[in-house]
């Protein structure tokens, strides 16, 4: 597992004692791109928490960082933070006029938030400055990468193209094959999203969310011996990543190991408190294993924490279906 080696948290001592940007040396400010280095090397093992304090950190040195604020909105958006998320990706705006990375997470906040409008017109900047990017820079891999995203959300076509290129460009952008394999996957191409992920991960070993993201592929495959197998290799990267408790346990529950699932469901909970799909899984690994009592309050719990959402939903037709005697 990769750790924070002693010069980077030399140079997090260091950057925290510094002022604005402007204020900052030429080695500090190199120093800030190794700690926004350390932002995405955390995002990948799954550590979104650690790599949320870091940003934090980096902005209370350098509040005009507009790129920490991008990685915090992004890590905020994951997180539910949709608003929060949003505020980020304005202030990095401010910041960075047209920044095709603040764009597009804008416009993903948008259209999360159900401003479509808004959301659009986000995405069809960036595309256009992306556009632009690429015309002076053919091999700006990240501009084909961020136009993917802002295709992706406007539904366009090119999107494909766009994470294939980037890929082929900087073999190192692992995202642009994480976003390739889900479009590949959702056309059914399951042997070529399992390919993507595989190059991924064989080229950033510690890619815990990789892992993962070929896990679920294989899940789908009915591989389940192999989808343990890369759960458990996340967890090597990443004992604290819930997901991943989570995912090895919907495998478990899958093929019928029902102790390990409660397990490992046990400990999703235990990381993660309000991770109501992880409640509502138990209640089915103890339904199954006839503890009606308990599946009854792990799926009173997964209605409480997530009453609009599928998990919450889901729980309370499973409550209904006890009183009613149908199950």
């Amino acid at each position: 597992m990769r750790r924070c080696c002693p010069a980077v948290l030399v140079a997090l001592i260091v950057l925290a004692q510094t002022g604005a940007a402007s204020d900052l040396s030429d080695e500090r400010l190199s120093e800030q791109q190794e700690l926004l280095a350390w932002v995405r090397a955390l995002q990948r093992q799954g550590r979104d928490e650690q790599a949320l304090r870091l940003c934090e950190m980096i902005l209370e040195a350098d509040p005009a960082c507009a790129r920490a604020l991008v990685e915090q909105g992004i890590l905020r958006l994951a997180g539910g933070q949709r608003e929060a998320a949003r505020d980020d990706f304005s202030t990095a705006l401010g910041l960075v006029r047209d920044m095709p990375m603040a764009l597009v997470g804008r416009a993903h906040a948008h259209f999360a938030l159900g401003d479509t409008d808004a959301g659009r017109r986000d995405a069809g900047r960036a595309i256009d400055v992306c556009g632009s990017i690429i015309e002076e820079m053919p091999t700006d891999a990240e501009a084909y990468y961020v136009r993917g995203l802002a295709r992706a959300l406007m539904e366009q076509s090119g999107t494909l193209q766009d994470f294939v290129t980037a890929a082929d460009l900087d073999e190192t952008l692992v995202e642009a094959r994480i976003e390739r394999a889900r479009i590949y996957q959702t056309r059914g191409r399951l042997e070529d999203a399992l390919e993507q992920l595989t190059e991924a991960v064989e080229v950033v070993p510690d890619f815990a969310v990789g892992y993962l993201a070929r896990a679920h592929i294989r899940f789908e495959m009915k591989d389940f011996e192999a989808s343990v197998r890369d759960c458990d290799r996340a967890l090597e990267i990443n004992p604290g990543f819930a997901r991943a408790w989570h995912n090895r346990g919907l495998v478990n529950l899958q093929i019928g190991e029902l102790q390990a699932a409660i397990d490992d469901f046990g400990r999703a909970i235990e990381l993660k408190g309000d991770y109501a799909s992880a409640h509502y899984y138990r209640g089915e690994a103890y339904y199954r294993g006839g503890s009606r009592a308990a599946a009854r309050g792990e799926w009173e719990t997964a209605k409480e924490l997530d009453p609009d959402g599928w998990a919450g939903k889901t729980a309370a037709e499973m409550l209904r279906g006890i009183e009613s005697g149908e199950l």
